[in-house]
């Protein structure tokens, strides 16, 4: 009987996303099944590692645009906070590099917002199992994935990365500053490495080098 009762604990999730509606959504949908429950709700990165020290979630649904914190910062931190921390990536960005750079750094599992709720619980159930979860279309361009040129998440630091994301999207140096609460100075700092490591020498090269690697324009 004991048994038993360890088998129908529900499987506790924080819930971490900056937007107050989406999380309320996601909390709605996720105890709609009867084996999870949502133990937090963090709307920033400080909430965030507040709630999961007073909670001990089995798992963290981060999305990646998390107030507060660089996306990959924030996931970093929190498997130094406890590197048992199991975490499954919410995100918009449906290319390759985003999950292969989420996977890489700790992450269990990779689920973009595009798809249905099944797939999203069958992560869950995935990970509480200690078992990584990619969903099958970002699975499938992984592995047909480009073997010509060191893709950027292999050769940038996690700050470089989201900058590279950023101004291939279009921002400049200035928006990209006040977004990420650095100064214009650092932003070019990091534009310069990030250019040299990739060999890029102009704004031209750096889109053709987002679109070759595919990132996409939001």
């Amino acid at each position: 009987m004991g048994s038993n009762a360890a088998k129908m604990k529900p499987i506790d999730i924080q819930i971490v996303n900056e937007d107050v509606l989406i999380c309320s959504a996601l909390c709605y949908l996720l105890e709609s099944y009867e084996d999870i429950k949502v133990v937090a709700e963090s709307t920033s990165a400080d909430d965030g590692y507040a709630h999961y020290a007073d909670t001990h979630p089995d798992i963290v649904l981060l999305d990646m645009n998390i107030s507060g914190e660089n996306r990959f910062t924030f996931l970093q931190q929190l498997l130094i906070q406890d590197t048992k921390a199991k975490i499954i990536i919410l995100s918009g960005y449906d290319n390759i590099i985003f999950p292969q750079k989420a996977l890489a750094l700790g992450a269990l599992g990779y689920v973009t917002k595009n798809s249905c709720p099944t797939i999203l619980h069958e992560a869950i159930l995935k990970v509480a199992n200690s078992e990584r979860f990619i969903e099958e279309k970002l699975a499938q361009k992984i592995v047909l994935g480009h073997a010509d040129n060191p893709p950027p998440e292999k050769v940038l630091t996690s700050r470089e990365f989201e900058i590279f994301g950023l101004l291939a999207q279009g921002y400049n140096v200035q928006e990209i500053a006040k977004k990420l609460h650095l100064s214009p100075k650092t932003i070019n700092v990091h534009r310069d490495h990030l250019q040299k490591k990739m060999h890029i020498k102009n704004s031209v090269q750096l889109v053709h080098q987002a679109l070759k690697h595919g990132i996409k324009f939001l």
